[in-house]
Protein backbone atom coordinates (compact mmCIF):
# COMPACT_ATOMS: atom_id res chain seq x y z
CA UNK A 1 0.00 0.00 0.00
CA UNK A 2 2.93 2.51 0.77
CA UNK A 3 4.38 1.70 -2.62
CA UNK A 4 1.15 2.71 -4.50
CA UNK A 5 0.66 5.94 -2.14
CA UNK A 6 4.59 7.08 -3.46
CA UNK A 7 3.76 6.21 -7.25
CA UNK A 8 0.37 8.18 -7.30
CA UNK A 9 2.08 10.96 -5.19
CA UNK A 10 5.27 10.99 -7.97
CA UNK A 11 2.61 10.98 -10.65
CA UNK A 12 0.62 14.07 -9.66
CA UNK A 13 4.46 15.92 -9.06
CA UNK A 14 5.38 15.10 -12.99
CA UNK A 15 2.20 16.69 -13.86
CA UNK A 16 2.67 19.61 -11.85
CA UNK A 17 6.11 20.23 -13.28
CA UNK A 18 5.27 19.23 -16.71
CA UNK A 19 2.60 22.11 -16.57
CA UNK A 20 4.96 24.36 -15.15
CA UNK A 21 7.34 23.78 -17.92
CA UNK A 22 6.95 25.15 -21.80
CA UNK A 23 7.02 22.28 -24.03
CA UNK A 24 7.30 23.09 -27.55
CA UNK A 25 4.19 21.75 -29.96
CA UNK A 26 3.65 21.50 -33.20
CA UNK A 27 0.35 21.29 -35.12
CA UNK A 28 -0.25 19.76 -38.62
CA UNK A 29 1.59 21.99 -41.77
CA UNK A 30 -0.67 24.38 -43.67
CA UNK A 31 0.51 23.98 -47.51
CA UNK A 32 0.36 27.24 -48.45
CA UNK A 33 2.90 28.36 -45.54
CA UNK A 34 5.23 25.19 -46.42
CA UNK A 35 5.24 25.77 -49.98
CA UNK A 36 5.76 29.53 -49.69
CA UNK A 37 9.23 29.02 -47.66
CA UNK A 38 10.24 27.50 -50.66
CA UNK A 39 13.25 29.52 -52.34
CA UNK A 40 12.34 31.75 -55.58
CA UNK A 41 15.14 29.45 -57.65
CA UNK A 42 16.26 26.27 -57.50
CA UNK A 43 19.39 25.69 -60.47
CA UNK A 44 18.23 26.88 -63.54
CA UNK A 45 14.68 27.07 -62.50
CA UNK A 46 12.93 30.03 -61.13
CA UNK A 47 9.16 30.24 -59.28
CA UNK A 48 6.63 31.29 -61.72
CA UNK A 49 4.02 33.22 -59.65
CA UNK A 50 2.78 32.96 -56.26
CA UNK A 51 1.72 29.95 -54.73
CA UNK A 52 -2.10 28.63 -55.55
CA UNK A 53 -4.58 27.51 -53.00
CA UNK A 54 -7.43 25.33 -53.92
CA UNK A 55 -10.87 26.61 -52.74
CA UNK A 56 -11.87 22.73 -52.37
CA UNK A 57 -11.16 22.43 -48.79
CA UNK A 58 -8.32 19.36 -48.57
CA UNK A 59 -6.90 19.84 -51.96
CA UNK A 60 -4.14 22.11 -50.23
CA UNK A 61 -1.85 23.70 -52.31
CA UNK A 62 0.82 24.43 -55.46
CA UNK A 63 3.55 25.87 -56.74
CA UNK A 64 5.01 26.28 -60.11
CA UNK A 65 8.94 26.44 -61.24
CA UNK A 66 10.31 26.84 -64.70
CA UNK A 67 12.64 27.34 -67.19
CA UNK A 68 11.73 29.55 -70.28
CA UNK A 69 10.51 27.68 -73.63
CA UNK A 70 11.78 23.96 -71.31
CA UNK A 71 10.89 22.16 -68.06
CA UNK A 72 8.65 22.49 -65.11
CA UNK A 73 8.75 21.43 -62.08
CA UNK A 74 4.72 21.77 -60.17
CA UNK A 75 4.82 21.02 -56.49
CA UNK A 76 1.72 19.98 -54.41
CA UNK A 77 0.80 19.82 -50.99
CA UNK A 78 -2.50 18.51 -49.95
CA UNK A 79 -4.20 16.14 -47.40
CA UNK A 80 -7.63 15.14 -48.97
CA UNK A 81 -8.91 15.62 -45.10
CA UNK A 82 -6.56 13.13 -43.64
CA UNK A 83 -5.72 13.88 -40.92
CA UNK A 84 -2.52 11.02 -40.51
CA UNK A 85 -0.49 10.22 -43.69
CA UNK A 86 2.70 7.89 -43.08
CA UNK A 87 5.94 9.42 -44.45
CA UNK A 88 6.70 7.51 -47.24
CA UNK A 89 4.76 5.49 -49.93
CA UNK A 90 3.38 2.73 -47.85
CA UNK A 91 0.16 4.69 -46.26
CA UNK A 92 -3.31 3.44 -48.61
CA UNK A 93 -3.73 7.54 -49.00
CA UNK A 94 -0.39 7.42 -51.07
CA UNK A 95 -1.22 4.40 -52.91
CA UNK A 96 -4.46 5.84 -54.05
CA UNK A 97 -3.09 9.34 -54.88
CA UNK A 98 -0.93 7.91 -57.58
CA UNK A 99 -3.38 5.92 -59.06
CA UNK A 100 -6.34 9.42 -58.51
CA UNK A 101 -3.35 11.31 -60.27
CA UNK A 102 -3.29 9.04 -63.44
CA UNK A 103 -7.13 8.53 -63.54
CA UNK A 104 -7.20 12.34 -63.83
CA UNK A 105 -5.04 12.37 -66.72
CA UNK A 106 -6.83 9.56 -68.62
CA UNK A 107 -10.31 11.92 -67.74
CA UNK A 108 -8.53 14.83 -69.71
CA UNK A 109 -8.06 12.23 -72.26
CA UNK A 110 -11.89 11.11 -72.59
CA UNK A 111 -12.80 14.67 -72.65
CA UNK A 112 -10.71 15.50 -75.11
CA UNK A 113 -8.61 18.06 -73.61
CA UNK A 114 -4.85 15.35 -74.18
CA UNK A 115 -4.88 12.87 -76.79
CA UNK A 116 -2.05 9.86 -76.92
CA UNK A 117 -1.36 9.31 -73.82
CA UNK A 118 0.96 6.61 -72.97
CA UNK A 119 1.81 5.67 -69.47
CA UNK A 120 4.89 3.22 -68.01
CA UNK A 121 4.06 1.20 -65.08
CA UNK A 122 4.64 2.86 -61.73
CA UNK A 123 7.68 1.99 -59.91
CA UNK A 124 9.39 3.03 -56.80
CA UNK A 125 12.54 5.21 -56.78
CA UNK A 126 14.56 6.54 -54.04
CA UNK A 127 16.03 9.64 -54.43
CA UNK A 128 19.18 10.87 -52.50
CA UNK A 129 18.94 14.86 -51.64
CA UNK A 130 21.42 17.60 -51.54
CA UNK A 131 21.48 16.93 -47.50
CA UNK A 132 22.19 13.30 -47.85
CA UNK A 133 18.36 12.36 -46.52
CA UNK A 134 16.62 10.11 -48.52
CA UNK A 135 12.82 10.16 -50.36
CA UNK A 136 11.18 7.46 -51.78
CA UNK A 137 7.99 8.34 -54.31
CA UNK A 138 5.73 6.24 -56.37
CA UNK A 139 7.15 7.18 -59.92
CA UNK A 140 4.87 7.08 -62.99
CA UNK A 141 6.74 7.82 -66.36
CA UNK A 142 4.20 9.22 -69.17
CA UNK A 143 3.79 11.33 -72.32
CA UNK A 144 0.94 12.84 -74.31
CA UNK A 145 0.03 15.75 -76.34
CA UNK A 146 -1.75 18.74 -75.04
CA UNK A 147 -4.96 19.27 -77.63
CA UNK A 148 -5.06 23.23 -79.02
CA UNK A 149 -7.99 25.23 -77.62
CA UNK A 150 -9.41 27.67 -80.17
CA UNK A 151 -8.41 28.55 -83.54
CA UNK A 152 -4.94 30.11 -82.71
CA UNK A 153 -3.83 27.03 -80.45
CA UNK A 154 -0.90 24.46 -81.19
CA UNK A 155 -0.64 20.86 -79.94
CA UNK A 156 1.99 20.07 -77.93
CA UNK A 157 3.62 16.77 -76.76
CA UNK A 158 4.60 16.41 -73.78
CA UNK A 159 6.75 13.88 -71.87
CA UNK A 160 6.09 13.94 -67.79
CA UNK A 161 7.20 11.99 -64.54
CA UNK A 162 4.93 12.11 -61.74
CA UNK A 163 6.34 11.60 -58.12
CA UNK A 164 4.02 10.98 -54.94
CA UNK A 165 5.06 10.39 -51.38
CA UNK A 166 3.90 10.84 -47.78
CA UNK A 167 5.28 14.08 -46.29
CA UNK A 168 4.86 16.31 -43.21
CA UNK A 169 1.38 14.13 -42.69
CA UNK A 170 0.73 15.10 -46.21
CA UNK A 171 0.45 14.00 -49.84
CA UNK A 172 3.30 15.28 -51.71
CA UNK A 173 3.06 15.21 -55.35
CA UNK A 174 5.32 16.60 -57.92
CA UNK A 175 5.27 16.72 -61.72
CA UNK A 176 8.19 17.28 -63.94
CA UNK A 177 7.25 18.23 -67.65
CA UNK A 178 8.70 19.62 -70.50
CA UNK A 179 8.24 19.59 -74.52
CA UNK A 180 8.70 16.95 -76.33
CA UNK A 181 12.63 17.28 -78.08
CA UNK A 182 13.34 20.35 -76.05
CA UNK A 183 16.68 21.16 -74.51
CA UNK A 184 16.43 24.00 -72.78
CA UNK A 185 17.44 22.19 -69.85
CA UNK A 186 19.34 18.86 -69.77
CA UNK A 187 17.93 15.89 -67.66
CA UNK A 188 20.50 16.72 -64.43
CA UNK A 189 20.06 20.18 -64.19
CA UNK A 190 16.74 19.22 -63.60
CA UNK A 191 16.94 16.45 -61.45
CA UNK A 192 19.39 18.80 -59.03
CA UNK A 193 16.74 21.24 -59.12
CA UNK A 194 14.31 18.39 -58.09
CA UNK A 195 15.89 17.41 -55.12
CA UNK A 196 17.16 21.01 -53.91
CA UNK A 197 13.36 21.41 -53.83
CA UNK A 198 12.88 18.58 -51.72
CA UNK A 199 14.90 19.20 -49.63
CA UNK A 200 13.33 23.10 -49.33
CA UNK A 201 10.28 21.79 -48.38
CA UNK A 202 11.76 19.27 -45.95
CA UNK A 203 13.41 22.28 -44.03
CA UNK A 204 10.48 24.49 -43.97
CA UNK A 205 9.73 25.49 -40.87
CA UNK A 206 6.68 23.33 -38.98
CA UNK A 207 3.83 25.34 -37.44
CA UNK A 208 3.55 25.72 -34.12
CA UNK A 209 0.86 25.68 -31.69
CA UNK A 210 -0.24 28.91 -29.94
CA UNK A 211 0.75 29.50 -26.21
CA UNK A 212 -2.24 28.83 -23.88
Amino acid sequence: MKMKRVTKFTAWVFCLLAAAVPMSATAKDEPTAVLAALPEKAGMFESDGEVQTFEEHGLGASRLYRVPGGTWITLYLYDLDTQVIRNGVEDQTIKDACKQAMGDIREMERQGHYADVKMAGENKVTLKLPSQRKLEFLNVTYSLTFVKQGADGEDVKLVSQLFVTGLRDHIFKIRVSSPEGSNAVSSEETEAALKLLMDAVLAAPKKELPAD
